[in-house]
């Protein structure tokens, strides 16, 4: 947990809050990040870092993203989204007018599921 407060008292603030060390062995650090944004924010201070971190020999700051996991939607208590009546009958007309047919298909099956009120 040390290494934690040190690694967010270098960052700065809104890159902080996106980052925690998941594992640190030897001369090495992996720290996860929750986006790609964050991770490249992070990869161009990790040199910095690793000799913030680990003293003046260094080492080496892996960064790995890892995605906050978040409770769906359904979980929240909000309803699914539903398709409506028009807007299932609009990407049909679209499926028919289109030339590639995978697209034409999808739509189709987009269309169905609003449809049936899924």
């Amino acid at each position: 947990m040390q290494l934690q407060r040190r690694l967010r008292d270098l960052l700065p603030s809104p890159l902080a809050e996106h980052c925690r060390i998941a594992n640190a062995r030897g001369r090495t650090i992996i720290v996860y990040v929750d986006s790609a944004a964050w991770a490249t924010q992070l990869r161009f201070l990790s040199d910095q870092l690793a000799k913030a971190l680990l003293g003046e020999g260094g080492g080496r700051l892996q960064v790995r993203v890892q995605p906050l996991s978040r409770p769906s939607a359904r979980r929240r208590g909000r309803p699914p989204l539903r398709l409506s009546p028009d807007n299932a009958r609009l990407l049909e007309e679209t499926a028919e007018a289109v030339s590639d047919e995978a697209l034409g298909r999808a739509l189709r099956r987009l269309a169905r599921r609003g449809s049936a009120g899924e």
